[in-house]
C-alpha cells in the first residue's frame, strides 16, 4: 500500500463495505478498459460511515497507542548538539527542540546519551530528577564539571553536572510511529510490511467505539488477535529480534524514497 487512500480501501474491505473503486475492480476486464477507474478512497454513497475523516483519526490513534506500547528506538539516528562550557552551578538545561531533526510529535523519549570530549564518547547514566530528589542529591548546587548523568522531563533534558568544558552531547531517541500527514503519504517509522498491523489496530479502535453495535463488536473480536500479533511483531523488529536481512530492507523501502523525493 503506497498511500493513505489505499489504507481506506483496505479498511473498508475488512469491514465488508464495497467502495466505488472495489466495485470497478470487480468488473470484467473488457468493461474496466472502457470505464474510468474511480479515485482511491472515494466514500461510497450508500454506506458513507465510516467516512475518511473517521478512518484518518483511527489510524492516527493506532499509531499513537502502538508507540506508547513499544516506545520504539531510532537506533540508526544519533543526534548531536555542541555545548559550551558553563560557569553557573546546577545542571545544564537543554530544550530538546535545539537538536536538528526533532519534531515534537515524533519524539517519545531519550533512550541513550553520550558526552563527547576530544573525539571520545562517554556514555551518560540515565536518571530522573525525582530519583535525585529522593536521594537528597545536591545536584542543583554542583559546580560545572564532567557530565555523568542525564534526566528528561517533558521536552527538557538535564545534564548533571553541567559541562565545565566545551563538548558535544549525543542522544539516541525513542521515536513514535507517525500517521500519514496527507492522503498521498504512508505511515512513517516502520516498514511497509507492518502497515497492515497498524490498520488492524485502527479497525479494532473503530469497531470497539460502536458499543451498541453487536456486529461491530463481533468484528472487533476478530481483528483483535491480528492487532495484538502485529504489535508484537513491530516490537520484535524494533528490538532487533527479527533477522538482520529484513532490517536492512525496512527503513529504506521504495515508499520512503518516493516520499523523500517529493519533499526534496
Amino acid at each position: 500500500m503506497n498511500s493513505q487512500l489505499e489504507y481506506f480501501e483496505f479498511m473498508r474491505a475488512q469491514l465488508q463495505i464495497d467502495t466505488p473503486r472495489s466495485e470497478w475492480s470487480s468488473l470484467p476486464l473488457e468493461d474496466r478498459e472502457i470505464t474510468p477507474a474511480p479515485p482511491l478512497g472515494m466514500e461510497p454513497e450508500d454506506q458513507p460511515t465510516p467516512n475518511n475523516y473517521i478512518l484518518r483519526q483511527t489510524i492516527q490513534t493506532a499509531c499513537d497507542l502502538i508507540s506508547q506500547r513499544i516506545n520504539p528506538v531510532d537506533a540508526g539516528k544519533v543526534l548531536s548538539l555542541d555545548l559550551q562550557a558553563e560557569t553557573a552551578n546546577g545542571p545544564k538545561v537543554i530544550d530538546l527542540s535545539a537538536f536538528d531533526g526533532i519534531r515534537e510529535r515524533d519524539m517519545i523519549s531519550v533512550r541513550r546519551a553520550w558526552w563527547n570530549l576530544g573525539g571520545t564518547d562517554f556514555q551518560l547514566i540515565p536518571t530522573t530528577l525525582s530519583e535525585q530528589d529522593m536521594r537528597r542529591s545536591q545536584y542543583q548546587n554542583w559546580a560545572p564539571g564532567f557530565p555523568m548523568k542525564f534526566a528528561t522531563e517533558s521536552y527538557r533534558m538535564f545534564l548533571i553536572p553541567a559541562p565545565g568544558a566545551a563538548g558535544t552531547l549525543k542522544v539516541m531517541l525513542g521515536c513514535g510511529i507517525m500517521a500519514p500527514q496527507t492522503d498521498d503519504e504512508t505511515i512513517t517509522g516502520i516498514p511497509a510490511a507492518f502497515d497492515v498491523s497498524v490498520l488492524y489496530n485502527a479497525l479494532v479502535i473503530y469497531c470497539a467505539s460502536a458499543a451498541n453495535d453487536v456486529e461491530m463488536q463481533a468484528r472487533a473480536k476478530v481483528f483483535a488477535p491480528l492487532a495484538t500479533e502485529g504489535i508484537e511483531m513491530i516490537s520484535a523488529w524494533y528490538n532487533g529480534q527479527i533477522n538482520e536481512e529484513s532490517q536492512g530492507l525496512l527503513m529504506f523501502d521504495a515508499r520512503s524514497i518516493r516520499r523523500w523525493a517529493r519533499r526534496s
